[in-house]
């Protein structure tokens, strides 16, 4: 997810690849808003969250 799919101020956020393989607009929560509001921002082509390849293997395994 990068920053040019989280409008914040509309609290939403667009998946454009979802499990399923189609795209959809997620409302968010007032608190998610917040949150994500928060959190520094570059580009907007920037991924919102970073992550290792590491940490994905031990905690983002998809059955």
């Amino acid at each position: 997810m990068t920053w040019n799919n989280v409008p914040v101020t509309k609290r939403q956020v667009f998946l454009p690849d979802t499990k399923n393989g189609t795209s959809r607009t997620v409302p968010l929560s007032l608190k998610a808003a917040t949150i994500l509001g928060g959190l520094p921002r570059k580009d907007a082509g920037d991924p919102v969250f970073s992550y290792t390849g590491a940490a994905c293997g031990r905690h983002g395994r998809r059955h």
